[in-house]
C-alpha cells in the first residue's frame, strides 16, 4: 500500500527532512507535541465501570466492598493507560497525494516535496513491532468503556485507535494513517520502502537536484506536481532521474558460511534452485552472511517445495527468505533464473 509524507519548511527544516530520508529513517514525534489540541482526548465512561444498582442491592457488604474495589482498580487502569499514551511516538502519513490543502499546509505551499512509502516495507525492520492505525474522524470525543479495558490485553489496538487514531471531522481531508510507536524518536527502515518522491509544483530546481543527487542509486521514481490544463486537481508528471546510471545503493555480494548449503538427498534434487536462492539473498542490500539453506517442512507442497535461506541482517537480527522452487526455476521478475546467476 502506498502512503505519503509531505515535507517542507525553511532551509534548515528541509535539510533535516532530507537528512533523515537519505539515512533511511523516520522520526516519530512525541504524541503530546502534535498539532491538534484535542489529540489523545477520550472520555472515560465511568458509568460503564459500575455494576447496575439493582444487582448491587443483592450483594452482601463484603461482596459489595470487593466489587467497589474492583471497579476502582479498573477505572484506575484506564486513567493510567491514557497517561502512558502521551509518551507514544507518532509518524503521520496520508493516503492522498493529490490534495492541494496537504501540499499547502505540510509542503511549504507547494514548494516542498512528498515521499511515497510502501507501508509494508516501511514497517518491516525496526518498526515491525509497532502498529499502524487508520485515523477515524468523528464529531464528538470518543468514550473509553470498561469493555475496552477488559479486552485491552488481548486487543490493545482498540484502545490505541480511540486515543491515537480518532480526530475531529475537520481533519478528515488529511486521510491520515499513523505509525504509532512505543516511544518517540528515530526509526530505521529498508530503503526500498521509498517508492517515489514528488516535488511540489513550485519547488525549485535546486531542491530537485539536491534530493535526486543524494538519493542516487536507490531506484526511486521522481515526479513533479502541477495543475493540468483541463483539470481541477493536482496531477503528477514523471521527471527523468539524471543519476539513473549511478552505482546501486548498498550494492554487495555477501559471503556464504563454510559448508553452506549442507547437501542431503532431498536438497540435492533442487541443487540449481537452492544455489539460485543463495545468490539472490547474497545480493540483498542488507545481507551480511548466508549461514543456512534448506527445504522448508511447513511451507510449499510436495509438487512445489519451498527453499529457505537464513542470513545475518545489517540491522542485527537474522532474517529468513522463502522461495518456491517453481518461482526460482521460472526466473520470474522477482527471481532471476538459475542460469543467470553465479552457481558455485
Amino acid at each position: 500500500m502506498g502512503v505519503f509524507k509531505f515535507r517542507g519548511g525553511n532551509d534548515q527544516t528541509v535539510s533535516r527532512h532530507v537528512e533523515t530520508l537519505v539515512s533511511d529513517q523516520i522520526y516519530a514525534a512525541a504524541f503530546d507535541s502534535l498539532n491538534d489540541p484535542f489529540e489523545g482526548r477520550a472520555t472515560i465512561g465511568e458509568k460503564t465501570f459500575r455494576v447496575e444498582s439493582d444487582l448491587r442491592k443483592t450483594l452482601s457488604p463484603s461482596r459489595l466492598e470487593m466489587l467497589e474495589a474492583g471497579e476502582k482498580q479498573l477505572f484506575s487502569v484506564v486513567a493510567e493507560f491514557k497517561t502512558k499514551a502521551k509518551g507514544w511516538g507518532v509518524y503521520s502519513l496520508s493516503k492522498n497525494l493529490l490534495n492541494a490543502a496537504l501540499w499547502n499546509n505540510y509542503a511549504d505551499s507547494h514548494r516542498g516535496f512528498c515521499i511515497e512509502y510502501d507501508l509494508d516495507l516501511l514497517m518491516d525492520q525496526s518498526l515491525r513491532n509497532e502498529i499502524t492505525i487508520d485515523v477515524v474522524y468523528v464529531d464528538c470525543e470518543p468514550t473509553l468503556t470498561a469493555g475496552d479495558i477488559v479486552a485491552m490485553e488481548q486487543n490493545s489496538a482498540r484502545v490505541a485507535q480511540l486515543l491515537a487514531g480518532t480526530k475531529h471531522m475537520c481533519w478528515s481531508y488529511e486521510e491520515e494513517i499513523r505509525v504509532v510507536s512505543e516511544r518517540p524518536g528515530l526509526y530505521g527502515y529498508d530503503f526500498r520502502a521509498v517508492k517515489g518522491i514528488y516535488f511540489g509544483k513550485d519547488s525549485s530546481e535546486e531542491l530537485r537536484g539536491y534530493v535526486m543527487s543524494l538519493m542516487r542509486g536507490r531506484g526511486v521514481d521522481y515526479y513533479r506536481m502541477d495543475v493540468p490544463d483541463d483539470g481541477y486537481e493536482l496531477a503528477e508528471y514523471w521527471i527523468e532521474d539524471p543519476f539513473r546510471e549511478s552505482t546501486q545503493y548498498r550494492a554487495r555480494v555477501a559471503p556464504v558460511a563454510d559448508g553452506v548449503p549442507e547437501w542431503d538427498a532431498e536438497l540435492l534434487k533442487y541443487r540449481a534452485e537452492a544455489l539460485a536462492a543463495v545468490e539472490i539473498v547474497r545480493r540483498d542490500p542488507y545481507c551480511e552472511l548466508v549461514f543456512q539453506v534448506d527445504l522448508s517442512t511447513d511451507k510449499g507442497s510436495a509438487e512445489d517445495p519451498v527453499i529457505y535461506v537464513h542470513y545475518d541482517h545489517s540491522k542485527g537480527t537474522p532474517v529468513t527468505k522463502y522461495f518456491s522452487v517453481s518461482e526460482l526455476a521460472a526466473g520470474t521478475p522477482h527471481f532471476p533464473s538459475p542460469e543467470s546467476l553465479i552457481l558455485e
